[in-house]
């Protein structure tokens, strides 16, 4: 927005410039409402005057234009635990990266009067943002720039010594118009409400509050006279969170699934209950370890010694069956896998409330369990 270059201004002449009111050692703002055939697209112009050193005559000056329009944005609301935790919104102009939508330049100088050494790029892009620009007289930029009466100077002066970019104050001047008109811009009819009442649409058309009805975009939020011009207020809302749905497939498969296992569970917790059999061995890997060692070799298991490739392996049934040991005197469990005859089957099922595990004569038979 800083230039080098003049132009004679119709309605505006140096001497008002110079009675700005404020200490020439301040930091002083003048708004300047520019000609419109040589300023187009453009909201207002500022001056901004630099302090004065040691009375000299000079002054230093930073001049600039600002544009500022209205256009559709999308507002973003993130809220967890029912409070709001972050703001943020975009404009809404579609792809601004090439063809008709790619940003123009709107020029500080006329092209007839000359080039500025630094074109200003503005957030404008024609003809999706914005839809209209705004026109900023003199008169209401003034309450931009208020006396801050505790520390009697201007708000400007105040800004600007910060110092934001010394070594480029124009730049500095730049980021601070800009606040400044956006502030206002955004306080605006800080005082408008929504008009209409709340639609009350319950389940089946009766009357109530119903937020489903809001939230999937079914209708209005609100009554409103359709004979008067509204501003549309568009609401999207999107939940995020862990929940079942039943409108794709996955979910109704997953569904299906876990009552299947539920109901298994249950079948075998009333099975227990009723017939009272059950029973807590080989509740670790270390017993069922020892129950593998203590079982006699199978050819079901050839070629597994080293590891297992084949995935025939794991397929095959497995039983806890009965076996003499080999005095005779005794029963011991075994694993046996793949088939067995029902008869042999018969013979070896496990009987409940039999002590089973033998151990060498004279040996203290403290190893046995019933099952």
């Amino acid at each position: 927005m800083h230039i080098t270059k003049t132009l004679k201004h119709p309605d505006f002449f140096y001497h008002q410039l110079l009675d700005t009111p404020g200490p020439a050692r301040d930091y002083r703002l003048r708004w300047i409402e520019l000609p419109e055939p040589f300023f187009e697209g453009s909201s207002i112009g500022a001056a901004v005057l630099l302090p004065k050193v040691d009375k000299s005559p000079e002054q230093d000056l930073i001049l600039c234009n600002l544009a500022a329009g209205w256009g559709p944005a999308s507002l973003t609301l993130h809220s967890r635990a029912g409070g709001i935790g972050s703001v943020s919104d975009r404009i809404r102009s579609g792809n601004i990266t090439s063809g008709p939508n790619v940003p123009i330049s709107l020029s500080n100088i006329p092209s007839a009067e000359g080039d500025s050494d630094t074109p200003d790029w503005f957030g404008f892009h024609y003809p999706y943002f914005p839809e209209r620009v705004i026109n900023i007289s003199d008169t209401w930029a003034q309450y931009l720039n208020p006396v801050v009466e505790n520390l009697n100077t201007s708000l400007i002066h105040l800004l600007m010594q910060q110092q934001i970019y010394p070594s480029y104050q124009y730049v500095s001047a730049s980021g601070i118009l800009s606040m400044l008109i956006v502030n206002g811009l955004a306080r605006t009819g800080w005082d408008s409400v929504l008009q209409g009442d709340v639609k009350t649409v319950g389940p089946n058309g009766a009357g109530g509050l119903d937020g489903n009805y809001w939230l999937s975009s079914k209708g209005d939020v609100f009554n409103v006279d359709p004979s008067q011009d509204w501003v549309t207020f568009r609401v999207e809302s999107t939940l995020k969170g862990y929940a079942y749905n039943t409108l794709t497939a996955p979910p109704r498969i997953a569904i299906a699934i876990l009552s299947a296992y539920c109901l298994l569970v249950i079948g075998h917790t009333l099975y227990c209950g009723i017939t009272g059999i059950s029973s807590n061995c080989w509740d670790t890997i270390a017993e069922v370890t020892a129950l593998a060692m203590n079982s006699q070799p199978t050819t079901a298991l050839r070629n597994t010694c080293a590891g297992i490739s084949e995935l025939h392996i794991f397929k095959l049934p497995v039983r806890v069956l009965v076996s003499n040991d080999e005095e005779g005197e005794g029963e011991h469990l075994e694993l046996v896998f793949g088939k067995v005859d029902k008869e042999k089957m018969k013979e070896r099922t496990i009987v409940a409330n039999r002590t089973y595990g033998t151990l060498p004569k004279g040996v203290k038979e403290e190893g046995k369990k019933k099952v």
